[in-house]
């Protein structure tokens, strides 16, 4: 995933931090309104750092919870095969193909066309039409 850094200019850099540490400054307001600035700083930085730490477990926790879910869905299509161990998962849809054929349209040319035994009938592959099942665009019942 490519995504757009975000880039807080409102906080001060490194640099500018060190510059502002080593001006001679005799005037006490002004020495007062330096040392809020660090310090305004200072808790922007720290509590950049807790999101940014809280994001991370974020992104750990999304990832573990699409393992889980990736494994539910695994035994839910084991169990909907069952009763079809011999038959291919179709690739448009994953239900169990009965016959497989190819199709010729003149507008379309040549389309795998995969038979369910329920009657429904799916044309294409998954990279055609990933959205679509069977009902669905490409996909068609008897």
């Amino acid at each position: 995933m490519n995504t757009p850094s975000l880039k807080l200019r409102w906080v001060l850099s490194e640099d500018e931090v060190r510059r502002i540490a080593e001006l001679r400054v005799t005037d006490p307001v002004a020495k007062q309104w330096l040392a809020r600035l660090l310090d305004e700083r200072r808790r922007l930085v720290a509590t950049i750092q807790g999101l940014a730490r809280q994001v991370h477990y974020l992104r750990q926790r999304i990832g573990q919870a699409a393992e889980y879910l990736d494994g539910l869905a695994g035994k839910a299509e084991e169990t909907a095969r069952a009763p079809w161990p011999t038959q291919q998962p179709c690739p448009r849809c994953g239900a169990a193909i009965e016959r497989v054929a190819v199709d010729y349209r003149p507008e379309h040319g040549h389309r795998t066309v995969h038979r369910h035994p329920d009657g429904t009938v799916c044309e294409g592959t998954a990279k055609e039409h990933p959205a679509a099942g069977p009902g669905k665009v490409g996909g068609r019942h008897p």
